[in-house]
Formats: C-alpha cells, structure tokens, sequence
C-alpha cells in the first residue's frame, strides 16, 4: 500500500476505532479515558499560509478530540512511507500549522495539540533534523501490531 491509502486506513480506525484511538492518544500523552472525537480529517486538509508557516501545506490526519475537562487537543500526523524524506521545510512547519490553525472553528478549535510522525522505525536514524520537529514518534511496526496493513508496507 502507498501513503495516501495507509492514511486512509489510520484515519478510518481512528474514525471508528475507540479502542486504537484510545492507544493513539496514549501514545501522545494525552488522557485515555474521558474523551470524545470532535473531528477526524483523513483527506489531507490543506491550510492557506498563516503565521510563520510560509506556504500551503497539507496535515495527512487530523484528529481533534475534548477531554472529560471540556479541552479539545489535536493530532497533527503525517505518515512517511519507508526512506522516504521530507519536502524542504515539510517537517518545520508541522508544529507551525498545529499553532496557526489552533482555536479556528474551522479545525475543531483545539487549543493543545502534538505532531505526531507514523513511519519506519529507522525513520529518526535516517532523518533526524526532521523527525525532531514530531513529538511523538510510532512506527509502522507498532502501528502493524493494530493495523495489519502497516506491516505490509512496500
């Protein structure tokens, strides 16, 4: 499977998934128990430039839940397919959009967020000026272990 369908598989589970989006949002140290999807966007929701982000960019999945205290808090996840880099500036402006597009209706009005990088676990070692911009890492061998079509990745 290509990225673009492996995204489409990671947001479909976490669309319909509680007990995967549970894990996810776990693995980005956030609550477990309490919350509520508020919006999921796995079709590559693109944001005009704000702030100090400088050109159009694409999030791959958007997950924006509330926690039991009413806080809404989001994943920005991008998806990297086996060696593959990063456009230049793709990895910088991760966290530069999760800021700019934080508290707008028009993303679920979060006001916390964590970018979030799905890819190969060699992926940090291969690329790491980039990867530092994520803070969170899953690989694909952990995400194979909920979603079988991680594993069979080319």
């Amino acid at each position: 499977m290509n990225e673009k369908e492996l995204d489409l598989v990671l947001g479909g589970a976490l669309k319909t998934n509680d007990e995967f989006l549970s894990w996810m949002l776990d693995r980005a140290g956030y609550d477990r128990i309490g919350w509520q999807r508020v919006l999921v966007r796995d079709d590559w929701p693109w944001g005009a430039p704000r702030g100090e982000q400088a050109k159009f960019r694409e999030t791959d999945v958007l997950v924006v839940c509330e926690g039991a205290s009413g806080t809404r808090f989001a994943l920005h996840i991008e998806n990297k397919g086996p060696r593959r880099g990063f456009d230049l500036d793709q990895a910088r402006d991760y966290p530069r959009r999760a800021r700019a597009w934080a508290s707008t209706d028009k993303w679920g009005a979060y006001t916390d967020w964590k970018c979030v990088l799905v890819a190969p676990k060699d992926h940090a070692r291969l690329f790491p000026e980039e990867c530092a911009f994520f803070d969170v890492h899953i690989s694909y061998e952990e995400l194979a272990d909920h979603l079988p079509q991680f594993g069979a990745s080319p």
